[in-house]
């Protein structure tokens, strides 16, 4: 669901809590797939307010288009403080982004 008609991504939502240690990542499940359409990709992104308030990031985030399981987030935390996500906080955004699917031509 995206916050505003003008959102550039769809807001995520924490199905679960877990704890984010400093310096450390983890791995929470949204409690959803998507089927995005051909030639696009899914990109996790981190948002703003909890990278400036928090130093939360997002890591390993690409959705291909043919996956079909439950989407996860990685969240790393860069700051000096744990960071508790509560279920139904929101973490991420999804930004659908068109891909080149052409073939890669190998050269010497």
């Amino acid at each position: 669901m995206k916050g505003t008609a003008r959102a550039a991504g769809h807001d995520l939502y924490a199905n679960e809590g877990t704890d984010v240690p400093v310096s450390g990542q983890a791995i929470v499940g949204m409690g959803i797939a998507i089927g995005l359409p051909h030639n696009t990709y899914g990109r996790n992104a981190p948002r703003s307010s909890l990278a400036v308030k928090h130093r939360l990031t997002t890591n390993a985030g690409v959705i291909d288009s043919d996956y079909r399981g439950e989407v996860k987030v990685v969240l790393a935390n860069l700051g000096d403080q744990p960071y508790r996500v509560e279920k139904g906080d929101r973490i991420a955004k999804v930004i659908i982004e068109k891909i080149d699917n052409r073939e890669l031509q190998e050269v010497i």
